[in-house]
């Protein structure tokens, strides 16, 4: 239960740092080069997935009397992360992040969304949804 906790608040940090780039995306947009639009998308998309990160560690204080069970909390992790994968080849598609960031996220992703789906399968396995 220890590993699957410190697993989860990983999983939190590391949404709220991924995140952080696209902030840093939206601070190096020039304004005059391009519209508001996707600047705001931008600050709003870096701050998604660190909410969805807070919202699957803290689900007891968030809704009282209520519990989520882990299989949901990891899967609203898996979620985010895949929100992330899609933001940042977007971003390269556009020229914001190198190449090389692109195929770096592809990587990382590919091997955290299968052990958090591994995680998924085993809290199902043993306590269901």
């Amino acid at each position: 239960v220890r590993a699957l906790n410190w697993g989860m608040m990983y999983s939190a940090i590391s949404l709220s740092f991924m995140g952080g780039i696209h902030w840093g995306i939206a601070l190096m947009m020039e304004r005059e080069e391009r519209p508001l639009g996707p600047v705001l998308e931008r600050f709003s998309g870096s701050v998604i997935p660190a909410l969805i990160g807070w919202i699957a560690l803290v689900p007891d204080q968030l809704l009282a009397g209520s519990s989520i069970s882990g299989v949901w909390r990891f899967g609203l992790m898996l979620f985010a992360f895949l929100y992330l994968l899609v933001a940042d080849r977007q971003s390269v598609r556009y020229g914001l992040l190198p190449e090389w960031y692109g195929r770096l996220r592809e990587k990382l992703t590919f091997f955290l969304s299968m052990t958090l789906l591994l995680i998924i399968i085993r809290l199902y396995q043993l306590y269901g949804l």
